[in-house]
């Protein structure tokens, strides 16, 4: 169950997979202390301040989000946050990701995979350009560890996850094998 009401942008709304998400990380993370997490793909910032609130024992979160439009909320919810925390407008893949655990909450669809929504805000959300993709894979590798929440279904995860955990018969967590 979320921990605090979250500002959102109206385009928006964060799904329970990402209260999920975050319990799961927390949980599988419970041992270790001085934490230091990445919510790549931030939006308002969901995935991170519940995964740091529910740890406890988090040093540092770095949220990184490309879309500008979420930085108001994610300014505002971030606010109360103790720990030391760093806002970072850009692509995922380009944050510095060393001796950080990267959750993330990414768009779920390759672009031209599914029914794109007419407005533009929104499809940034759903959809991701493959190459970002890569990208972002390609730098997760880099990071202490990687989870994120996805469709069971999705060819963007292909061979470099691994599921953990299925959450109902679309949506899973999984970590970068």
């Amino acid at each position: 169950m979320k921990t605090i009401s979250y500002d959102q942008p109206p385009f928006y709304h964060f799904s329970q997979g990402s209260i999920r998400l975050a319990s799961f990380v927390a949980e599988r993370l419970k041992n270790i202390s001085d934490l230091e997490l990445l919510d790549a793909f931030a939006g308002c910032g969901v995935v991170g301040i519940e995964t740091s609130l529910a740890h406890g024992l988090v040093k540092k979160i770095s949220f990184v989000e490309k879309q500008a439009d979420f930085f108001p909320s994610l300014v505002q919810n971030t606010k109360t946050l103790s720990m030391s925390v760093e806002l970072i407008l850009g692509s995922a893949w380009q944050a510095p990701v060393q001796n950080k655990v990267i959750i993330a909450n990414p768009p779920f669809y390759g672009v031209s995979h599914g029914r794109e929504p007419k407005n533009l805000l929104k499809r940034q959300c759903h959809f991701i350009d493959q190459q970002d993709w890569t990208l972002f894979v390609k730098k997760a590798r880099e990071a202490r560890l990687c989870f994120c929440l996805g469709r069971l279904n999705s060819d963007l995860l292909g061979d470099d996850f691994y599921l953990e955990q299925a959450i109902d018969n679309k949506t899973g967590i999984f970590s970068l094998k």
